[in-house]
């Protein structure tokens, strides 16, 4: 590959406010597809850590997000759905409550003919002719963390921002500094016992932390200098209490780059594995820690991060990916 391609696509994904996909990519450098995901991918891993030294201080907002398609607005991953759960009520991997909840719905709904309501078929006439395959074939051990892991269309992603810092005058002094991370692809991951060490790892003890009234957040006060909550979940009756903003009290900020990061996902890539978010999320801090800058500055900060980095195809490809959920009291029932 010539340098002068190398340089145009390191000033691509630089100073592209919301990225470029690697079919953009391949146009303008007249290379193929695959070769510019390649070409992408190696500057991503050049990318990655660049931005987690020293710990951000000041006024800190955390908060976390789901990123991902949305099973009502694609079809294609609603069919996946469907089949994902025909495969579990087939090999009776359903849990308890997605059992219960299932014979439920079955015997709420009521299709209405003219005048009259007729119960919809029951589940024995539903599923009777699906072949009846043995719990046996859940002993293996991948094979059965792959059945009891919940539908995929998830990515959780946890986030901190540290605010800008002015003077006086209205001059900004310090532009403030963003971490991110993927925490796991259930909405059961987002535990404090997965959240708080990324965030002990990453936020100065000193620090003002400001979050939403997420359980996850409980124990802050404990470790952090001071730790003011804005309430989000009021709702019925008390959703006129709910509150955004609360005078300096507010995760407004960090909420701003969720719909920034969103942007970029369904507008730029459209999708992107679970096994490469990560790579994705170090892309977009990048550009985001460096959002004053002008383009030469970009240029020369991810060219000077290439030097010494090296990946081949084969570590690339073997990135861990895989994902297992482990269901609650999956230790008392021996799994």
């Amino acid at each position: 590959m010539p340098l002068k391609k190398w340089f145009a696509a390191i000033y691509l994904m630089s100073t592209e406010v919301t990225g470029i996909s690697s079919v953009q990519m391949a146009k303008h450098l007249k290379i193929e597809q695959n070769t510019a995901w390649y070409i992408m991918q190696k500057l991503r891993f050049a990318m990655s850590g660049c931005d987690s030294i020293g710990l951000l201080g000041g006024i800190v907002e955390i908060d976390e997000t789901f990123l991902g398609a949305v099973k009502t607005k694609d079809k294609r991953l609603a069919f996946k759905v469907y089949l994902k759960r025909k495969k579990r009520i087939q090999m009776e991997a359903e849990g308890l409550t997605e059992r219960d909840n299932r014979l439920k719905r079955l015997e709420m709904k009521t299709v209405r003919k003219g005048n009259k309501k007729k119960a919809r078929p029951t589940l024995k006439a539903i599923f009777n002719d699906l072949p009846y395959i043995s719990r046996e074939l859940l002993r293996d051990w991948e094979v059965r963390n792959i059945m009891y892991q919940p539908l995929h269309y998830k990515k959780n992603v946890v986030g901190i921002v540290e605010r800008n810092i002015f003077d006086s005058n209205g001059k900004l002094l310090k532009l403030g500094r963003l971490r991110l991370t993927k925490m796991g692809r259930h909405k059961g991951d987002l535990t404090r016992v997965n959240v708080q060490p990324f965030i002990e790892e990453n936020v100065s003890r000193s620090s003002h932390i400001m979050t939403d009234d997420n359980r996850i957040y409980r124990k802050l006060p404990e470790i952090f200098q001071q730790h003011s909550v804005i309430k989000h979940s009021q709702s019925g009756v008390n959703q006129q209490f709910a509150k955004h903003a609360d005078g300096e009290v507010t995760t407004n900020y960090i909420e701003n780059v969720w719909k920034h990061l969103k942007k970029v996902e369904n507008g730029t890539y459209i999708h992107y594995s679970w096994k490469y978010t990560q790579c994705y999320l170090d892309e977009f801090t990048f550009r985001f820690n460096r959002r004053e800058s002008k383009p030469l500055v970009l240029f020369q900060d991810l060219f000077s991060l290439t030097i010494g980095k090296t990946i081949s195809r084969k570590e690339m490809v073997g990135i861990q990916g895989k994902y297992y959920y482990y269901p609650k009291g999956a230790e008392e029932m021996n799994y």
